[in-house]
């Protein structure tokens, strides 16, 4: 029996020479009483040294897992066994294991064999002569360190670690920040009491204690970049009539001390909760995804570790968090708690109260299954938790609804629910009640263009007369259309503006200003009126060399008139991008945002350069100019508005920019990425406005190639939220515009059509726009924004739901639904089989085609094509809908200009395509329906195509003919040899395109395709054809060209009289 022995040093081999005295000596320890006993009972036979202490260390870790290492392996080659079945004594049972597999050497582990190692160490320093007491205490210092480390860096508690202390520190601030806000009012609550009230929120109140400090300094205090002008207003008011007492200054300064530190940790805060997000998707991912990082991490933090929630039952997870609740329910038998902390994850908050309890046991045992997955799982992705979710939302979906049906009792009863439903009337504002006119409404009446004339007639600089004219005028057109329209009719705007730049009364000016900006809060006529007559220069000369360009309130109103005209379609683009003083306004607008504070400045700037960008020149020019860090910035400011209008100009300068998106997605602010930016304001607290933004944002990049359609931001952030706002209760126009941007994310990527699809609820979602009806108590506020007919830029469109008109409203539903089923579809069989059985869409699709309104006609179309890609199960469904009727009026009625408009659906990329190219894709597509087209208006249609300009038009012509042939009558051929003509022939086969080349031959291929027909046309077109072929086999063509005139060859040969051409033919 040979020993192996394992050191500090190094493997150690003895050879046992007495086997019999392990099994009769009742005490080892005396054969080992001195260094000769022990030299009788074994023999050294070799000493593996480890050269370093790394080697030391892989080799015992491999042996605490109890596997083979690569020194040991070279150790145990070298012993040589007498036979076969001499066995090894090692220490670990499985080392042994792993020795007899791999190789093959019988092993021995006993408690007499341990007794013997400890033996052995006993003795170590006489058995091996090798031997070196200080290597081996300094090998043994160096390999516990080592597996000290080892074993801490590879342990699975220390991340649970992190993210326990994580969440305890998070609910630790919370309770801090409370306590230091509430000691922060009461404090300054001495000195003005009344600011609580006015100013309820926690973050803007301190915010404002530190902008005002005494309640004296209100008055002079800008308070615009915190509060809104009403509350600042009402602030000052009260500041004044405050009943507080007075402080010192040095009671003052411990107030701003403790406010700096309650932001301070805010901030701090908001830090720590990104940490513990980010540690929970990369740990407990699935966990995260069902209930949320905060929930998780409290769920994992009350088990211990992860791997300890795992080894919990549903019905333990469920009630987490409520033990002292659960027992005194037992010990009062009373009921139990129906959920823990499981109780503020997401799914249990939007459920009805009586669903909570049912919520929170389905989500339970999901959340179960999530953690083993995610404890013991080999993979990190949270596919599970996905689909998870997905099910429990459309559990969640059919229970309110009320669908879900009563197995048990007496046979299948429908489950009943009250829903809740709000009644209120809405009141609608009358502009008309802002006029201040009484009686009649001309404004000759009032005596304002009286006024100007006496102004003029009178010396120049009588300025006290214009300024009364111009409060007049201004109080005149403020909130009235009808009145606006008179004064640009009177002709008084270039007066204005030559008082304007002439007058040197900063009080004038401004009045002038407000009355300009009123006025371009007019209708798109008014704006095109003030363009005419140069108020846009005399507007940019006021910001930028005007010596009121430092008037704060002057700035204020110019840039308001100024992004009013950006805004409108005739706005003059190209004066944003032209020089000014050697400046360009662009850079002159980017100084107003670097150098102020004020909220309204920053709105109005980035709107009026979002509104500029309008092609991928702009696009360029404002990146060059630094626009992409300007807006990655105010995309964390304070105001709503500000933020707003960031996210629009992001998603306007990144639109099919490759170069721009790349700079925009590694832009960062505040230690954070734009994308980390926009996937934060998705979240469910943000308004609906700034989510479908913020989507926009994100589709945009990574359309442009910015970011990989594997990104867990698009994945799990944008795409579920695209998702979430399709549904029914969401507001109508951010459905539309959800499903817009839906379908151009999802347009060309398969797995992102597959994890859209995931969600039951999306496919009844859209198929659910095309029965919205307008509803008055829908009306709301909220912005949108939407793209140009006829531009591939975005315009913004502001108006409620309810003033839209119903007609024009429930075609862009139609329209966004037929995109979304396009893009879905395009790919996978399984979507498109169930968007084909939703209830009544073919009856939707063949009205869309013959709808009056062409962006509804070309939507339809489109999904249309995207089905049609599912042959066999559409076939009889083309059929029994009758759609072949309303694609051949369309190719018969088409208008000649929609050959060239290039018409842009929203986030769905039709470049160079028209309606024709879409109906011949579909004429492809099913060649047993080619009788429907047999009329002779559509064969001299699709034969006048082949003769068009454009290499789409003439390609899909000849393709559809192509198609018509195949195995068709002689008659339907003659008919379309007679339309083309074979001089047309000749022209399509010298055509530089070869695709198009290759499809004429496939049309000839086709009429000479059976032997009456072959024999018929070669009697009256023999020469022709053969000509055609020679001068394709003698031309520069590729292999595939020639391949198919050798088929035509092939094909005449077959005729009977056909043949004597080939056999006449010299060439």
């Amino acid at each position: 029996m040979f020993v192996l022995f394992e050191t500090a040093s190094g493997f150690a081999v003895f050879k046992l020479l007495d086997e019999k005295k392990l099994q009769e000596s009742t005490n080892l320890f005396k054969e080992f009483e001195n260094p000769k006993k022990a030299n009788k009972l074994l023999i050294f036979k070799h000493f593996e040294k480890f050269n370093d202490t790394s080697e030391a260390l892989l080799s015992a870790t491999s042996l605490l897992k109890g596997k083979l290492s690569k020194k040991l392996k070279k150790t145990l080659k070298k012993i040589e066994l007498d036979d076969e079945n001499e066995l090894l004594a090692v220490a670990d049972p499985k080392l042994g294991t792993s020795i007899k597999e791999k190789l093959n050497i019988n092993c021995i582990s006993t408690s007499v064999i341990q007794d013997l190692m400890s033996c052995i160490r006993s003795r170590v320093e006489s058995l091996i002569p090798e031997w070196n007491i200080d290597d081996e205490n300094a090998m043994q210092l160096g390999l516990s360190h080592g597996i000290g480390r080892y074993k801490l860096k590879f342990s699975p508690d220390k991340v649970d670690t992190m993210i326990i202390q994580a969440v305890s520190l998070l609910d630790d601030l919370d309770k801090e920040l409370n306590n230091y806000v509430m000691r922060c009012k009461e404090w300054y609550g001495w000195h003005f009491p009344e600011l609580s009230k006015i100013v309820p929120d926690n973050t803007t109140y301190i915010h404002t204690v530190l902008a005002m400090k005494m309640r004296e300094n209100a008055s002079k205090c800008d308070f615009s970049d915190i509060l809104s002008e009403d509350v600042a207003l009402q602030v000052k008011e009260m500041a004044e009539l405050s009943m507080g007492t007075e402080i010192a200054e040095e009671d003052m300064d411990n107030i701003e001390h403790l406010c700096r530190n309650v932001l301070e940790l805010q901030e701090y805060r908001q830090q720590l909760s990104e940490y513990l997000k980010n540690r929970m998707m990369a740990i407990a991912p699935n966990l995260t995804v069902l209930v949320g990082d905060i929930v998780g991490a409290r769920l994992i933090s009350r088990a211990g570790s992860l791997l300890n929630l795992a080894k919990h039952p549903a019905s333990t997870v469920q009630i987490l968090g409520a033990e002292k609740a659960l027992f005194r329910a037992l010990k009062t038998k009373h009921d139990t708690p129906k959920y823990g902390l499981i109780y503020h994850a997401n799914l249990i908050g939007m459920s009805n109260p009586k669903l909570k309890g049912k919520m929170s046991r389905m989500l339970a045992s999901k959340a179960a299954l999530a953690c083993r997955v995610d404890a013991l799982g080999e993979g990190s992705g949270s596919e599970l938790g996905v689909e998870h979710r997905a099910m429990l939302e459309s559990r969640l979906k059919m229970l309110e609804e009320g669908s879900v049906t009563r197995i048990s009792g007496s046979g299948k009863k429908r489950a009943k629910f009250e829903k809740y439903e709000h009644k209120s009337h809405l009141m609608e504002y009358k502009s008309g009640a802002d006029s201040t006119l009484t009686g009649t409404s001309n404004v000759e009446d009032s005596g304002v263009k009286r006024k100007f004339e006496e102004a003029d007639a009178e010396q120049e600089d009588n300025e006290t007369k214009c300024l009364m004219a111009a409060v007049s005028l201004k109080n005149i057109v403020i909130g009235s259309n009808k009145q606006k329209e008179h004064i640009i009719e009177m002709g008084i705007l270039p007066r204005l503006l030559q008082l304007m730049t002439e007058t040197k009364n900063e009080e004038l000016v401004c009045e002038i200003g407000t009355i300009l900006c009123s006025l371009t809060k007019g209708t798109e006529k008014h704006i095109k009126v003030i363009i005419e007559v140069g108020a846009v220069c005399t507007l940019i000369n006021m910001l930028t060399v005007s010596h009121f360009r430092n008037n704060d309130a002057l700035v204020d109103i110019c840039l308001c008139a100024l992004r009013s005209i950006f805004m409108s379609n005739v706005a003059p683009v190209h004066v944003v991008y032209e020089e000014n003083q050697g400046i360009p306004l662009v850079m002159s607008l980017l100084q107003i945002i670097k150098s102020s504070n004020s909220w309204c400045k920053h709105e109005c700037v980035i709107n009026i350069l979002a509104h500029s960008c309008q092609n991928a020149e702009h696009q360029n020019t404002l990146c060059t100019y630094g626009v992409v860090d300007v807006a990655a910035n105010l995309l964390l400011s304070p105001v709503y508005k500000v933020q707003l209008s960031s996210l629009f100009l992001i998603s306007q300068i990144c639109y099919q920019n490759e170069a721009v998106s790349a700079v925009a997605s590694n832009a960062s602010c505040g230690g954070r990425t734009v994308p980390d930016i926009l996937e934060e304001m998705m979240n469910h607290d943000k308004t609906e406005a700034m989510q479908i933004a913020a989507a926009r944002c994100i589709t945009y990049l990574y359309r442009a190639s910015a970011l990989s359609a594997s990104d867990k931001r698009i994945i799990f952030k944008a795409l579920p939220t695209l998702c979430r706002l399709c549904k029914r209760d969401v507001d109508a126009i951010v459905r539309a515009t959800a499903a817009d941007i839906l379908a151009y994310m999802t347009e060309i990527d398969t797995e992102l059509q597959k994890t859209a699809s995931i969600c039951d609820h999306i496919i009844l979602s859209l198929a659910d726009y095309f029965k919205w009806q307008p509803l008055i108590s829908n009306a709301s506020n909220f912005i949108s924004y939407d793209l140009t007919a006829d531009a591939t830029y975005a315009r913004k469109c502001d108006f409620p739901v309810s003033r839209k008109a119903e007609l024009e409203f429930s075609q862009e539903m139609k329209q966004s639904a037929f995109k979304a089923f396009a893009s879905l579809g395009a790919n996978d069989e399984e979507i498109r089989k169930k968007i084909i059985e939703t209830d009544m869409l073919m009856e939707h699709i063949v009205s869309g085609l013959s709808d009056n309104n062409n962006r509804t006609r070309l939507a339809a179309l489109r999904c249309l094509h995207s089905l049609s890609r599912s042959v066999q199960q559409l076939r009889t469904t083309f059929q029994d809908h009758a759609v072949w009727l309303p694609l051949r009026n369309l190719l018969n009625n088409a208008p000649d200009d929609w050959h060239r408009v290039h018409y842009v659906i929203f986030c769905l990329n039709f470049h160079q395509q028209n309606r024709h190219v879409i109906c011949l894709f579909c004429i492809h597509t099913f060649k047993s329906c080619v009788q429907h087209f047999l009329d002779r208006t559509a064969v001299e249609l699709l034969c006048g195509l082949t003769k068009r300009e454009e290499p789409a038009l003439r390609l899909n012509g000849v393709w559809a003919l192509m198609n018509m042939t195949f195995q068709t009558d002689q008659s339907v051929k003659m008919q379309i040899l007679s339309s083309l003509g074979t001089d047309q022939i000749f022209k399509l086969l010298d055509d530089c395109d070869s695709n198009i080349v290759l499809k004429t031959l496939g049309l000839i291929r086709n009429l000479l395709s059976n032997k009456p027909h072959i024999d018929h046309i070669m009697s009256l077109h023999g020469k022709q054809m053969m000509h055609a072929v020679v001068m394709i086999l003698e031309g520069k063509n590729s292999s595939e060209v020639k391949e198919q005139a050798l088929c035509i060859l092939a094909n005449i040969a077959d005729g009977e009289s056909a043949k004597e051409y080939i056999m006449s033919d010299d060439d």
